[in-house]
């Protein structure tokens, strides 16, 4: 069950949005370059960006090869075997490049180019003291300054990327709050794009179901159950929680041979999680009780409905909004379902 609600259409979502997710970041680091330029512009005129330069020679480039076997084969005589037989790939690799170590050396060469070039179209963001003793250590072939720089720049996008998310998701509720919907939704589907945690993909589900939008609301869904499991654990009332609005979504397009195990799945989990005196617990009773109403399974409904009742009486009080909704259910089923045989 777990590995099915995982693969079926999780991988969908993340394909959707894979892209807007990337593009996203390298407008962000764009952005940040362009502001930082602006303020560099008049300081940096007559300080052009450094040229491309290598200064390794061959043989000293021969002689980091040899340094990076000798370095793989000892790090593999201390590792598993598992870990061993990616090692030996390295090791082949690094022995292929030494066997043609001019060829390999060209390729060295322009990657030092293009890394430098990149290092330079970001020194407004970097700082030119930090760019040019990059540069410097790249045209020897050592590649720790740059990677420590690149770094730096993909850690500030990814905080720019939350922060973006985390307004999306405050937009979201103040639309929610105001009945505004289809901004709701809006925002919050920015929010899970951004940043696809349990929170922003369980709301954005929940906006794409009141609206009828059940092709994106099943997408979310499964991707919120997956959150759920990743961030909380596969027996957290959060897990119980993301099964049952999936369910609810199946149930609501007519699914319900598919969606009742999954309302049962959500009963248990939420039992074992909260206890049978949680609200949750009476809520998702109540939940499994519409379902079955809706098959023609009375018998199994009513107690199931009374169960509900007692719980959100004793756990919320009577006059709870919870507790009126679901007594309102239990007393809708009573005047409506048929006379028993």
């Amino acid at each position: 069950m777990r590995k099915w609600l995982k693969k079926k259409k999780l991988l969908k979502f993340f394909d959707k949005y894979q892209n807007l997710l990337q593009g996203l970041v390298a407008v962000v680091v764009i952005i940040a370059a362009l502001f930082g330029a602006g303020k560099l512009m008049f300081s940096n005129q007559d300080s052009p960006p450094a040229q491309p330069m290598i200064t390794m020679t061959l043989e000293q480039f021969e002689d980091l090869l040899k340094a990076k076997i000798e370095e793989a084969l000892v790090e593999r005589a201390s590792t598993n075997s598992e870990s061993q037989m990616l090692l030996d790939l390295q090791i082949e690799t690094l022995q292929d490049r030494l066997a043609n170590s001019e060829e390999a050396f060209e390729v060295e060469k322009q990657t030092i180019i293009s890394l430098q070039e990149a290092l330079n179209n970001a020194t407004p963001l970097l700082g030119s003291d930090a760019v040019a003793k990059a540069n410097a250590a790249l045209a020897e072939g050592d590649t720790a300054l740059a990677e420590a720089l690149f770094s730096d720049i993909n850690a500030r996008a990814q905080a720019s990327v939350q922060a973006s998310a985390s307004a999306s998701f405050a937009l979201g509720k103040i639309a929610e709050q105001d009945i505004r919907w289809q901004e709701s939704y809006s925002h919050y589907s920015d929010a899970a794009r951004l940043q696809p945690s349990y929170d922003h993909l369980i709301l954005a589900q929940k906006m794409a179901h009141n609206l009828a939008i059940y092709t994106e609301a099943e997408l979310l869904g499964n991707a919120a159950l997956a959150a759920a499991d990743h961030e909380f654990g596969y027996d957290s009332p959060q897990y119980g929680t993301a099964l049952n609005n999936l369910a609810s979504l199946l149930q609501a397009t007519g699914r319900f041979e598919e969606a009742e195990p999954l309302k049962r799945q959500a009963l248990e989990n939420t039992r074992a999680a909260l206890g049978e005196d949680h609200p949750t617990f009476g809520i998702h009773l109540n939940n499994l009780a519409k379902l079955l109403e809706a098959t023609g399974r009375f018998e199994e409904a009513e107690p199931l409905y009374r169960q509900a009742v007692e719980v959100l009486e004793k756990a919320l009080g009577p006059d709870h909004p919870s507790t009126q909704t679901v007594k309102a259910n239990f007393e809708q089923f009573l005047a409506n379902r048929p006379p028993a045989d």
